[in-house]
């Protein structure tokens, strides 16, 4: 801050002496205004004369014509300036050489021009002086923004799509710091979360039923498409960009980019700059959230970078509320993200990531605010409070989420080639009290919901190098995708029936009745429900400039995609007694193959067969 503060000093010496060497006493307020701004752009052009005095000198003369437009001419003074003392004229010359006697409207391009070069010689013989008078200086605010909207890195301006791009400042500044928060910046998008799932609309196009079906807004991490819902909702640690793409991406980005997509873009590791980057957020509802962020060339041509968060908050319902008798749970996020990056080569580079979050919280809460005349007649009252929750289910919720992930990039001649892979395993346990009440009536659990997903994509990017790279570009790729997802299991719990005590104990001693009409047990429906995708895209896109407003871009994908049962069983517990275990020795229900409404079995393709093959 000191070089700041040396400027406003000599900025002020220098303009005062001046205009008290210049200025009448009975001047109005608006030619003081004229003249005090004027003698500041005088003063900034005097400082500024050893880099471009040239440019300067213009400069000023564009300010002088930017103060007739914005104060008006200027008033004629009237009164001759009155005489200076010798001892103030000197120094006040000295400091800023502005004649007297010259006209009011032109101080600031008389200090322009007596800072600038006399001559042309003299201006050759200031190093850079020619060209900095030729060159168009960039603005300050207005910076290019480049994003990868269209598999390449492209200038903001220069894509043909509706998109927003986030940089790590912009989040900040809007307090932005999930994929929930971004609903607060872009319009038309919608991002709430359901259990620990995301569930995300663009422009109205979205999807809802997010256990087990795909999104329709495609979510990206790094290149790596997230199928899963639940595993997009994570902390903006260590990220450099954030792209919102709305409309139908299906060319470049392909299955469930009907509505658009989001991509998220980490740091990658730097080679030559070690940093370390820790912010703390405290908030409302005992909220603490650390986070941080570092960078660790170990070589020239080896990096690592790491990045963590750490969030805990209490929940907005009341503190008095109860889930199994206990207090709520702890809201606690938190995630780690590590990235290498290697170049064994110039043209090479290859990168390596591992994440990990886990989400913890109070499950799906539910309250029977208006009992239904069955839920009434079984003794469930409505709230007093709403906030206060009071459920006899112990309500939990945890999701967990791995990704290993290689980005490998060859950057031939003329185009570069990209391969990207990686291995997901992804978690969602939590529970529902169905009746929202104490009463122990009925009950929904998913104590496993896991997803295995595996993918891969190649990517073939002209670049620079190629033949008529200012007139084509062309991006081409394949897109490999497998994934196993569903309920393993999911189950309907039922409380305990109703039964005198004294017909309770004789039934409790028989061999088969007892276990199953005990007092005390719970009756549970239980089932795995999961389902296989197979799916392989390819995908050309080209866009030809004909002007620099002219452009045509031409798209074509082709994917197959194989969807069918994985597993599929239905059973029934009494207590700890499994039945079908007992009674049939397995599920008392096994469907593995899907069919049609004619009972033909489907695998593969549309068409009905006889036989279906494992994937």
């Amino acid at each position: 801050m000191e070089p700041a503060g040396v400027a406003c000093n000599e900025v002020s010496g220098t303009v005062q002496p001046a205009e008290a060497g210049i200025h009448a006493d009975d001047l109005g307020a608006r030619a003081r205004s004229r003249r005090g701004l004027a003698a500041l752009i005088g003063a900034a052009a005097l400082l500024g004369s050893s880099f471009a005095a040239p440019a300067l000198a213009q400069d000023s003369s564009s300010n002088d014509a930017s103060l007739d437009e914005l104060l008006g001419p200027a008033p004629v003074d009237s009164a001759p300036p009155p005489a200076a003392a010798p001892a103030e004229a000197a120094p006040a010359a000295a400091a800023a050489p502005v004649a007297a006697t010259e006209p009011a409207a032109a101080p600031a391009a008389a200090a322009a021009d007596a800072a600038a070069p006399a001559t042309a010689a003299e201006a050759e013989a200031t190093p850079g002086a020619a060209e900095t008078t030729t060159k168009r200086r960039k603005s300050g605010i207005i910076e290019e923004v480049i994003v990868t909207a269209q598999k390449r890195e492209e200038s903001l301006t220069d894509v043909p799509i509706s998109i927003q791009a986030f940089s790590p400042e912009a989040l900040a500044a809007r307090g932005i710091d999930n994929q929930i928060g971004l609903s607060r910046a872009v319009p038309g998008l919608d991002v709430g979360s359901q259990a620990g799932y995301a569930t995300i609309f663009l422009r109205g196009i979205g999807t809802e039923a997010f256990l087990t079906a795909d999104p329709s807004i495609a979510s990206y991490v790094d290149g790596v498409y997230f199928p899963f819902s639940p595993t997009f909702v994570s902390d903006f640690s260590g990220v450099k960009q954030v792209e919102v793409l709305k409309g139908p991406q299906g060319t470049l980005f392909g299955r469930n980019a009907v509505g658009g997509a989001i991509s998220v873009t980490s740091y990658a590791p730097s080679f030559t700059e070690a940093n370390t980057d820790v912010d703390l957020t405290i908030g409302n509802f005992a909220l603490v959230k650390p986070r941080i962020y570092s960078n660790f060339p170990i070589t020239d041509n080896f990096a690592l970078n790491f990045s963590a968060y750490y969030s805990q908050s209490d929940s907005n319902l009341s503190k008095d509320s109860r889930t199994g008798g206990e207090p709520l749970r702890k809201q606690i996020d938190e995630g780690v993200r590590v990235r290498s990056r290697w170049a064994p080569i110039e043209d090479l580079d290859i990168q390596f990531g591992f994440t990990r979050t886990r989400n913890q919280n109070n499950g799906a809460i539910g309250q029977n605010l208006n009992p239904s005349p069955l839920g009434r007649l079984l003794l469930i009252q409505p709230p007093d409070d709403p906030r206060n929750v009071q459920v006899n289910t112990r309500l939990y919720g945890i999701s967990e989420t791995s990704v290993i992930s290689t980005t490998n990039t060859f950057y031939a001649p003329w185009l570069d080639v990209k391969l990207l892979a990686s291995k997901q395993k992804n978690s969602l346990l939590y529970n529902y009290d169905f009746d929202g009440s104490t009463r122990p009536y009925v009950s929904f659990d998913v104590p496993g919901h896991p997803a295995d997903i595996t993918q891969g994509e190649l990517q073939l990017i002209s670049n620079k190098s190629q033949p008529f790279a200012d007139f084509l570009d062309v991006t081409a790729g394949v897109f490999m995708f497998h994934n196993i997802q569903g309920f393993n299991p999911v189950q309907l719990e039922v409380g305990d029936l109703v039964i005198p005590p004294v017909l309770g104990n004789l039934l409790q001693d028989l061999p088969v009745v007892g276990p199953i009409l005990a007092p005390g047990r719970a009756y549970r429906v239980q089932a795995q429900a999961q389902v296989k995708t197979f799916s392989a895209g390819y995908y050309l896109q080209t866009t030809a400039r004909f002007t620099d407003w002219i452009a045509l871009t031409l798209g074509a994908r082709y994917q197959r995609e194989d969807r069918g049962v994985h597993r599929s069983t239905v059973n029934l517990l009494a207590g700890t007694t499994n039945l079908g275990e007992a009674l049939v020795g397995g599920p008392l229900l096994t469907y593995n193959q899907a069919r049609d409404d004619q009972g033909n079995l489907w695998c593969r393709t549309a068409r009905p067969r006889t036989a279906c093959r494992r994937r």
